[in-house]
Protein backbone atom coordinates (compact mmCIF):
# COMPACT_ATOMS: atom_id res chain seq x y z
CA UNK A 1 0.00 0.00 0.00
CA UNK A 2 1.40 3.00 -1.05
CA UNK A 3 1.12 6.33 1.75
CA UNK A 4 -0.49 9.30 0.63
CA UNK A 5 1.88 11.92 2.32
CA UNK A 6 4.97 10.13 0.96
CA UNK A 7 3.92 10.42 -2.60
CA UNK A 8 2.94 14.12 -1.41
CA UNK A 9 6.30 14.75 0.19
CA UNK A 10 7.63 13.35 -3.10
CA UNK A 11 9.47 15.38 -5.77
CA UNK A 12 8.34 13.69 -9.04
CA UNK A 13 4.55 13.73 -7.81
CA UNK A 14 5.33 18.02 -6.77
CA UNK A 15 6.66 18.87 -10.93
CA UNK A 16 3.99 16.18 -12.50
CA UNK A 17 1.21 18.36 -10.53
CA UNK A 18 3.01 21.86 -11.43
CA UNK A 19 2.87 20.99 -14.79
CA UNK A 20 -0.70 20.31 -14.75
CA UNK A 21 -1.00 23.64 -13.18
CA UNK A 22 1.07 25.57 -15.69
CA UNK A 23 -1.89 24.46 -18.25
CA UNK A 24 -3.60 27.85 -19.32
CA UNK A 25 -7.54 27.77 -17.42
CA UNK A 26 -9.85 29.41 -20.52
CA UNK A 27 -12.78 29.50 -17.69
CA UNK A 28 -13.83 32.20 -15.76
CA UNK A 29 -12.24 32.65 -12.60
CA UNK A 30 -15.09 33.94 -10.33
CA UNK A 31 -17.54 30.48 -11.59
CA UNK A 32 -14.74 27.62 -10.92
CA UNK A 33 -15.67 25.18 -9.17
CA UNK A 34 -12.64 22.12 -9.80
CA UNK A 35 -9.24 22.88 -10.13
CA UNK A 36 -8.16 21.59 -14.16
CA UNK A 37 -5.65 19.72 -12.85
CA UNK A 38 -7.77 17.86 -10.80
CA UNK A 39 -9.86 17.20 -13.52
CA UNK A 40 -6.85 15.99 -15.91
CA UNK A 41 -5.78 13.84 -12.98
CA UNK A 42 -9.28 12.05 -12.71
CA UNK A 43 -9.29 11.94 -16.60
CA UNK A 44 -5.75 10.10 -16.85
CA UNK A 45 -6.38 8.16 -13.40
CA UNK A 46 -9.62 6.69 -14.20
CA UNK A 47 -8.51 5.87 -17.78
CA UNK A 48 -5.64 3.65 -16.59
CA UNK A 49 -7.43 2.03 -14.38
CA UNK A 50 -9.40 1.01 -17.21
CA UNK A 51 -12.92 3.78 -17.83
CA UNK A 52 -12.93 4.76 -21.45
CA UNK A 53 -15.79 7.41 -21.42
CA UNK A 54 -16.98 10.31 -19.10
CA UNK A 55 -19.30 8.67 -17.14
CA UNK A 56 -16.88 5.96 -16.24
CA UNK A 57 -14.58 8.45 -14.99
CA UNK A 58 -16.82 10.13 -12.51
CA UNK A 59 -17.82 6.53 -11.19
CA UNK A 60 -14.43 5.94 -10.72
CA UNK A 61 -13.65 9.38 -8.51
CA UNK A 62 -16.83 9.03 -6.76
CA UNK A 63 -15.91 5.50 -5.87
CA UNK A 64 -12.48 6.54 -4.85
CA UNK A 65 -13.34 10.48 -3.59
CA UNK A 66 -11.94 10.15 -0.26
CA UNK A 67 -8.84 8.82 -1.11
CA UNK A 68 -8.66 11.41 -3.68
CA UNK A 69 -9.01 13.77 -0.93
CA UNK A 70 -6.41 12.16 0.90
CA UNK A 71 -4.33 13.60 -1.60
CA UNK A 72 -5.13 17.24 -1.66
CA UNK A 73 -7.26 17.05 -4.53
CA UNK A 74 -11.13 17.40 -5.32
CA UNK A 75 -11.70 19.48 -2.35
CA UNK A 76 -15.23 20.77 -3.88
CA UNK A 77 -16.29 17.08 -4.42
CA UNK A 78 -16.37 15.06 -7.85
CA UNK A 79 -16.98 17.02 -11.05
CA UNK A 80 -19.73 16.27 -13.62
CA UNK A 81 -19.03 14.26 -16.23
CA UNK A 82 -20.09 17.54 -18.47
CA UNK A 83 -17.46 19.51 -16.90
CA UNK A 84 -14.84 16.94 -18.34
CA UNK A 85 -16.21 16.58 -21.41
CA UNK A 86 -16.03 21.03 -21.37
CA UNK A 87 -11.98 20.78 -20.27
CA UNK A 88 -11.30 18.35 -22.40
CA UNK A 89 -13.05 20.26 -26.07
CA UNK A 90 -11.37 23.49 -25.21
CA UNK A 91 -7.82 23.25 -23.44
CA UNK A 92 -4.84 23.97 -25.57
CA UNK A 93 -3.55 20.29 -27.26
CA UNK A 94 0.58 21.41 -27.03
CA UNK A 95 0.29 22.48 -22.84
CA UNK A 96 -1.11 18.78 -22.39
CA UNK A 97 1.68 17.03 -24.89
CA UNK A 98 4.20 19.13 -23.27
CA UNK A 99 3.33 18.41 -20.02
CA UNK A 100 2.97 14.79 -20.78
CA UNK A 101 5.47 14.02 -22.89
CA UNK A 102 8.11 15.85 -20.61
CA UNK A 103 7.28 12.59 -17.87
CA UNK A 104 7.89 9.99 -19.92
CA UNK A 105 10.84 11.57 -22.37
CA UNK A 106 13.22 10.14 -19.42
CA UNK A 107 12.38 6.69 -19.70
CA UNK A 108 12.67 6.36 -23.62
CA UNK A 109 15.58 6.21 -26.48
CA UNK A 110 15.78 8.69 -29.41
CA UNK A 111 14.05 6.40 -32.47
CA UNK A 112 15.99 4.89 -34.99
CA UNK A 113 12.97 3.43 -36.93
CA UNK A 114 9.92 5.23 -37.22
CA UNK A 115 6.34 4.69 -38.84
CA UNK A 116 3.97 7.05 -39.60
CA UNK A 117 0.32 6.20 -40.12
CA UNK A 118 -2.92 7.99 -40.09
CA UNK A 119 -6.33 6.53 -38.00
CA UNK A 120 -9.57 7.24 -37.86
CA UNK A 121 -12.03 7.71 -35.10
CA UNK A 122 -15.39 6.90 -36.96
CA UNK A 123 -17.66 7.23 -33.83
CA UNK A 124 -16.66 11.13 -34.30
CA UNK A 125 -18.39 11.29 -37.76
CA UNK A 126 -21.40 13.59 -37.66
CA UNK A 127 -24.25 11.14 -39.53
CA UNK A 128 -26.71 14.28 -39.85
CA UNK A 129 -24.15 15.90 -42.19
CA UNK A 130 -22.92 14.33 -45.59
CA UNK A 131 -19.97 16.58 -45.81
CA UNK A 132 -18.31 15.85 -42.31
CA UNK A 133 -15.83 13.28 -41.70
CA UNK A 134 -14.48 11.22 -39.26
CA UNK A 135 -11.61 13.07 -37.14
CA UNK A 136 -8.35 11.85 -38.25
CA UNK A 137 -4.93 11.91 -36.00
CA UNK A 138 -1.50 11.06 -37.75
CA UNK A 139 1.01 9.26 -35.26
CA UNK A 140 4.82 9.33 -35.42
CA UNK A 141 5.70 5.99 -34.05
CA UNK A 142 9.12 4.27 -32.51
CA UNK A 143 8.47 0.78 -33.92
CA UNK A 144 11.60 -0.27 -32.14
CA UNK A 145 10.18 0.00 -28.39
CA UNK A 146 6.87 0.78 -29.26
CA UNK A 147 6.10 3.69 -28.01
CA UNK A 148 4.02 6.94 -30.11
CA UNK A 149 6.37 9.87 -29.87
CA UNK A 150 4.03 12.88 -32.16
CA UNK A 151 0.80 13.32 -33.42
CA UNK A 152 -1.53 15.58 -35.33
CA UNK A 153 -5.12 15.51 -36.26
CA UNK A 154 -5.64 16.07 -39.68
CA UNK A 155 -7.95 19.59 -40.74
CA UNK A 156 -11.70 18.47 -41.37
CA UNK A 157 -11.43 20.03 -44.55
CA UNK A 158 -8.75 18.47 -45.38
CA UNK A 159 -9.33 14.76 -44.65
CA UNK A 160 -8.21 13.72 -47.87
CA UNK A 161 -4.84 12.22 -48.64
CA UNK A 162 -3.36 16.06 -48.89
CA UNK A 163 -4.22 16.51 -45.94
CA UNK A 164 -2.60 13.32 -43.73
CA UNK A 165 0.29 14.15 -46.20
CA UNK A 166 0.44 18.09 -44.85
CA UNK A 167 0.19 16.30 -41.40
CA UNK A 168 3.10 14.15 -41.85
CA UNK A 169 5.34 16.71 -43.37
CA UNK A 170 4.48 19.17 -40.43
CA UNK A 171 5.32 16.01 -37.68
CA UNK A 172 8.69 15.55 -39.60
CA UNK A 173 9.45 19.40 -39.65
CA UNK A 174 8.88 19.53 -35.85
CA UNK A 175 10.80 16.44 -34.96
CA UNK A 176 13.73 17.97 -36.85
CA UNK A 177 13.63 21.00 -34.60
CA UNK A 178 13.28 19.25 -31.72
CA UNK A 179 16.10 16.78 -32.09
CA UNK A 180 17.80 18.27 -35.16
CA UNK A 181 20.95 16.07 -35.31
CA UNK A 182 19.48 12.69 -35.47
CA UNK A 183 19.14 10.26 -38.30
CA UNK A 184 15.77 8.27 -38.71
CA UNK A 185 14.25 5.24 -41.03
CA UNK A 186 10.50 6.42 -41.80
CA UNK A 187 8.44 3.94 -42.87
CA UNK A 188 4.98 5.29 -44.44
CA UNK A 189 1.92 3.18 -46.44
CA UNK A 190 1.33 4.54 -49.54
CA UNK A 191 -0.33 8.13 -48.23
CA UNK A 192 3.15 9.13 -47.83
CA UNK A 193 4.04 8.25 -51.43
CA UNK A 194 4.32 12.19 -52.34
CA UNK A 195 7.36 13.95 -54.41
CA UNK A 196 6.77 16.98 -51.79
CA UNK A 197 7.64 13.94 -48.90
CA UNK A 198 10.49 11.97 -50.39
CA UNK A 199 12.08 15.40 -51.03
CA UNK A 200 11.63 16.99 -47.51
CA UNK A 201 13.04 14.07 -45.98
CA UNK A 202 16.55 14.30 -48.53
CA UNK A 203 16.20 17.78 -47.17
CA UNK A 204 16.30 16.41 -43.40
CA UNK A 205 18.93 13.35 -44.18
CA UNK A 206 16.40 11.13 -43.54
CA UNK A 207 16.23 7.52 -45.27
CA UNK A 208 12.73 6.03 -46.12
CA UNK A 209 10.84 3.02 -47.16
CA UNK A 210 7.24 4.18 -48.94
CA UNK A 211 4.90 1.70 -50.12
CA UNK A 212 3.46 2.82 -53.21
CA UNK A 213 0.55 1.95 -55.29
CA UNK A 214 0.23 1.40 -58.79
CA UNK A 215 -1.74 5.15 -59.38
CA UNK A 216 1.27 6.58 -57.52
CA UNK A 217 3.19 9.25 -59.38
CA UNK A 218 1.33 9.19 -62.14
CA UNK A 219 0.98 5.70 -62.97
CA UNK A 220 5.07 4.75 -61.64
CA UNK A 221 3.35 2.07 -59.36
CA UNK A 222 2.86 0.14 -62.16
CA UNK A 223 5.58 0.67 -63.78
CA UNK A 224 7.78 -0.87 -60.37
CA UNK A 225 5.93 -3.66 -60.65
CA UNK A 226 5.62 -4.63 -64.02
CA UNK A 227 9.40 -4.27 -63.97
CA UNK A 228 9.66 -6.53 -61.00
CA UNK A 229 7.28 -9.08 -62.92
CA UNK A 230 9.58 -9.35 -65.40
CA UNK A 231 13.19 -10.15 -63.37
CA UNK A 232 11.56 -12.49 -61.46
CA UNK A 233 10.37 -14.53 -64.35
CA UNK A 234 14.09 -14.97 -64.92
CA UNK A 235 15.11 -14.62 -61.32
CA UNK A 236 18.21 -17.15 -61.36
CA UNK A 237 19.73 -14.97 -64.38
CA UNK A 238 18.68 -11.33 -63.51
CA UNK A 239 21.86 -9.48 -61.85
CA UNK A 240 19.68 -6.57 -61.22
CA UNK A 241 18.18 -8.35 -57.98
CA UNK A 242 19.02 -8.62 -54.70
CA UNK A 243 17.07 -10.88 -52.78
CA UNK A 244 16.22 -11.74 -48.91
CA UNK A 245 13.91 -14.71 -47.73
CA UNK A 246 12.29 -14.63 -44.14
CA UNK A 247 10.37 -17.58 -43.27
CA UNK A 248 8.14 -18.30 -39.53
CA UNK A 249 9.78 -21.79 -38.72
CA UNK A 250 6.41 -22.45 -36.53
CA UNK A 251 2.80 -21.76 -37.31
CA UNK A 252 1.24 -18.47 -36.09
CA UNK A 253 -2.73 -18.23 -35.85
CA UNK A 254 -3.10 -21.44 -37.61
CA UNK A 255 -0.40 -19.94 -40.87
CA UNK A 256 2.78 -20.47 -41.98
CA UNK A 257 4.14 -17.68 -43.52
CA UNK A 258 7.25 -16.79 -46.00
CA UNK A 259 8.40 -12.98 -46.84
CA UNK A 260 10.29 -12.76 -49.75
CA UNK A 261 12.10 -9.56 -50.29
CA UNK A 262 13.59 -7.77 -53.52
CA UNK A 263 15.59 -4.84 -54.48
CA UNK A 264 16.74 -2.78 -57.67
CA UNK A 265 19.22 -0.41 -58.01
CA UNK A 266 19.45 0.32 -61.29
CA UNK A 267 17.29 3.09 -61.83
CA UNK A 268 17.77 3.65 -65.46
CA UNK A 269 14.59 3.06 -66.99
CA UNK A 270 12.77 5.02 -64.73
CA UNK A 271 15.10 8.53 -64.50
CA UNK A 272 14.81 9.17 -68.80
CA UNK A 273 11.25 9.08 -68.19
CA UNK A 274 10.44 11.20 -64.86
CA UNK A 275 13.96 12.85 -64.70
CA UNK A 276 13.92 15.59 -61.78
CA UNK A 277 10.88 13.68 -60.10
CA UNK A 278 13.09 10.71 -58.35
CA UNK A 279 15.53 13.28 -56.67
CA UNK A 280 16.26 11.55 -53.21
CA UNK A 281 14.68 7.76 -54.54
CA UNK A 282 18.09 5.37 -54.41
CA UNK A 283 16.04 2.52 -55.41
CA UNK A 284 13.10 0.07 -55.36
CA UNK A 285 11.89 -2.62 -53.55
CA UNK A 286 9.36 -5.54 -53.65
CA UNK A 287 7.81 -7.64 -50.83
CA UNK A 288 6.17 -10.68 -51.48
CA UNK A 289 4.12 -12.52 -48.90
CA UNK A 290 3.30 -16.36 -49.27
CA UNK A 291 0.61 -17.43 -46.45
CA UNK A 292 -0.10 -21.14 -46.03
CA UNK A 293 -3.46 -21.77 -44.04
CA UNK A 294 -3.53 -24.98 -42.59
CA UNK A 295 -7.38 -25.57 -41.96
CA UNK A 296 -7.82 -24.46 -45.80
CA UNK A 297 -4.77 -26.53 -47.43
CA UNK A 298 -4.44 -22.70 -49.48
CA UNK A 299 -1.62 -20.74 -49.93
CA UNK A 300 -2.15 -16.97 -50.91
CA UNK A 301 0.38 -14.41 -52.25
CA UNK A 302 0.12 -10.83 -52.00
CA UNK A 303 2.55 -8.29 -53.88
CA UNK A 304 3.48 -4.78 -52.26
CA UNK A 305 6.04 -2.28 -53.72
CA UNK A 306 8.06 0.43 -52.50
CA UNK A 307 10.42 3.58 -53.31
CA UNK A 308 13.49 3.47 -50.91
CA UNK A 309 16.55 5.75 -50.32
CA UNK A 310 20.25 4.64 -49.90
CA UNK A 311 18.93 1.10 -47.59
CA UNK A 312 20.36 -2.31 -48.16
CA UNK A 313 18.08 -5.14 -48.25
CA UNK A 314 18.35 -5.94 -44.31
CA UNK A 315 17.54 -2.53 -43.47
CA UNK A 316 14.65 -2.83 -45.82
CA UNK A 317 12.84 -5.89 -44.63
CA UNK A 318 13.47 -5.00 -41.47
CA UNK A 319 12.20 -1.80 -41.21
CA UNK A 320 8.76 -3.47 -43.53
CA UNK A 321 8.72 -5.75 -40.57
CA UNK A 322 8.48 -3.35 -37.81
CA UNK A 323 6.22 -1.10 -39.73
CA UNK A 324 3.25 -3.43 -38.61
CA UNK A 325 3.86 -2.52 -35.01
CA UNK A 326 1.69 0.52 -35.55
CA UNK A 327 -0.70 -1.24 -36.73
CA UNK A 328 -0.73 -3.08 -33.44
CA UNK A 329 -0.82 0.08 -31.52
CA UNK A 330 -3.99 1.23 -33.52
CA UNK A 331 -5.83 -1.92 -32.96
CA UNK A 332 -5.14 -1.88 -29.21
CA UNK A 333 -6.29 1.68 -29.37
CA UNK A 334 -9.73 -0.03 -30.90
CA UNK A 335 -10.13 -2.75 -28.53
CA UNK A 336 -8.58 -2.15 -25.31
CA UNK A 337 -9.37 1.69 -24.91
CA UNK A 338 -12.64 1.31 -27.68
CA UNK A 339 -11.62 4.60 -29.27
CA UNK A 340 -13.64 4.33 -32.28
CA UNK A 341 -16.70 4.61 -30.03
CA UNK A 342 -15.57 8.08 -28.50
CA UNK A 343 -17.99 10.37 -29.62
CA UNK A 344 -16.34 13.80 -29.21
CA UNK A 345 -16.47 16.18 -31.94
CA UNK A 346 -15.82 19.83 -30.70
CA UNK A 347 -12.73 21.67 -30.43
CA UNK A 348 -10.01 19.18 -29.79
CA UNK A 349 -11.91 16.85 -27.34
CA UNK A 350 -10.36 14.13 -29.59
CA UNK A 351 -7.27 14.66 -29.64
CA UNK A 352 -7.01 15.44 -25.74
CA UNK A 353 -7.83 12.74 -25.00
CA UNK A 354 -6.57 10.38 -27.72
CA UNK A 355 -3.12 12.09 -26.32
CA UNK A 356 -4.03 10.32 -22.92
CA UNK A 357 -4.48 7.24 -24.63
CA UNK A 358 -1.00 6.89 -25.66
CA UNK A 359 0.43 8.25 -22.60
CA UNK A 360 -1.31 5.32 -20.80
CA UNK A 361 -0.41 2.94 -23.24
CA UNK A 362 3.56 4.25 -22.91
CA UNK A 363 3.08 3.72 -18.69
CA UNK A 364 1.34 0.31 -19.27
CA UNK A 365 4.02 -0.84 -21.98
CA UNK A 366 7.24 0.62 -20.15
CA UNK A 367 6.33 -1.54 -17.12
CA UNK A 368 4.84 -4.39 -18.29
CA UNK A 369 6.98 -7.60 -18.53
CA UNK A 370 5.93 -10.85 -20.22
CA UNK A 371 2.28 -10.12 -20.27
CA UNK A 372 0.08 -8.89 -22.93
CA UNK A 373 -1.55 -5.46 -22.51
CA UNK A 374 -4.79 -6.14 -21.89
CA UNK A 375 -3.81 -8.41 -18.93
CA UNK A 376 -1.32 -5.37 -17.66
CA UNK A 377 -3.96 -2.50 -17.98
CA UNK A 378 -6.13 -4.96 -16.33
CA UNK A 379 -4.46 -5.29 -13.17
CA UNK A 380 -4.91 -1.66 -12.85
CA UNK A 381 -8.58 -1.79 -12.36
CA UNK A 382 -8.13 -2.41 -8.52
CA UNK A 383 -5.85 -0.07 -7.80
CA UNK A 384 -6.80 2.49 -5.68
CA UNK A 385 -5.68 6.73 -6.81
CA UNK A 386 -2.27 7.07 -5.11
CA UNK A 387 -0.89 3.20 -6.30
CA UNK A 388 -1.96 4.14 -9.74
CA UNK A 389 0.06 7.42 -9.46
CA UNK A 390 2.97 6.27 -8.04
CA UNK A 391 2.87 3.47 -10.98
CA UNK A 392 2.80 6.46 -13.33
CA UNK A 393 5.70 8.19 -11.12
CA UNK A 394 7.72 5.41 -10.87
CA UNK A 395 7.37 3.35 -13.89
CA UNK A 396 10.70 1.05 -14.49
CA UNK A 397 12.79 2.48 -17.46
CA UNK A 398 12.94 -0.33 -20.24
CA UNK A 399 14.62 0.71 -23.09
CA UNK A 400 13.39 -2.05 -25.45
CA UNK A 401 10.53 -4.04 -25.28
CA UNK A 402 10.06 -7.33 -26.52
Amino acid sequence: MVSCKRLLKSHRFKRFYDGLEKIYDFRMRGKVKHRLSDCLIVIILATMSGCNIFREFVAFAKRYENRFRKLHLLDNGVPSHDTLERVMHQIKHSDLEKTLMKMIARLIDYPEIVSLDGKYIRATRDSSKESTSACNIVTLYDVITKTPILSRKVAKDQNKKGGEQGAIEFLLKRYHRQHPRKKLIISIDGVGANRSITMLCKKLKYDFVINIKREEFDGLGGIIKDDFLAELQNEKYSSRLVKKIIQNQKPKHGRLEKRKFYMIDDLSYIKDRYGKLWKGIKSTGMMRSEVFNIKKNKVTIQDRFFITSDVDIDTFSNVRRKHWNIEAFHYILDNSFKEDRCTLRKGLGAINLNLIRKFIYMIVQLSRKDKSFDESRSENRYLTPQELLYKILYVNSIKTVQ
